[in-house]
């Protein structure tokens, strides 16, 4: 008999699915004993599916399954196991998604390590953590570093929103010098009432900032969030907050 173990079951379906080989059983019994207080019992508490190991199976040892070989190009990234506090990286495909690897850290030397037992790899692509590209130079150093897309994107975006902060803090600087005699039709329109709101509001923060209250007992004064505060208590001047013409 090839399972011994098995002979107490019921044998519903056999598969064979490349080199592996799927039983789905169930006890023949009709009632089984608890095995904590060892009384009958015909109710079904629950269902498990179990795998087999590479130990020996009827008296047979278990021939191990080769390993799949690594594939060129990888894909890294970190993953929280307690955010904040413990992390482990995990090498995937990014072509067929398949999880390669778990390593227990993300550590430069636990990835470099595992590289360099790995020789072939031809592109790694990571996110912008300089601990991966450090291990991803010492432990594959021919390999092409490549970002991937959604951390590339953020980048951009992060970028446009830091060149934006840059033109609002020197909007004065290419706003002209004079301005144009206005027209009885500009005389006629109205002030935005941003443009008229935000000095007001620089000016009551930075009041209150001058005669050393707290930011908090700034936002309970004024009636405004704590963020609004701090965006306000940042700014040097109120032309900061106001944002160019498009």
């Amino acid at each position: 008999m090839l399972f011994p173990g098995l002979s107490s079951l019921f044998i519903e379906e056999i598969v064979a699915a490349g080199p592996a080989l799927r039983i789905t059983a169930r006890s023949a019994a009709i009632s089984a004993p608890c095995p904590r207080c060892g009384t009958e019992s015909r109710r079904v508490h629950a269902w498990h599916a179990r795998r087999l190991t590479d130990l020996p199976v009827g008296g047979r040892p278990a021939a191990p399954l080769p390993a799949a070989p690594t594939p060129p190009v990888l894909s890294v990234d970190d993953v929280a196991l307690r955010r904040g506090r413990r992390y482990m990286t995990m090498v995937i495909d990014p072509v067929t998604h398949r999880r390669i690897d778990v390593l227990p850290d993300r550590r430069a030397a636990t990835l470099a390590a595992w590289l360099r037992d790995r020789p072939g790899i031809t592109a790694v692509c990571r996110d912008g953590s300089a601990t991966y590209a450090e291990a991803i130079t010492a432990g594959a150093p021919e390999a092409v570093q490549v970002s991937d897309r959604w951390h590339l994107w953020h980048l951009w975006h992060g970028l446009g929103r830091a060149a934006e902060k840059v033109v609002i803090v020197h909007s004065a600087c290419w706003r002209p010098a004079t301005a144009p005699t206005p027209t009885s039709t500009d005389s006629a329109r109205p002030e935005p009432a941003l443009a008229q709101r935000t000095p007001a509001r620089h000016a009551a923060v930075h009041a209150l900032l001058n005669h050393g209250v707290g930011l908090l007992d700034r936002s309970r004064r004024l009636g405004w969030s704590l963020n609004t505060i701090k965006r306000y208590a940042r700014a040097a001047r109120a032309e900061e907050l106001i944002r160019p013409p498009r």
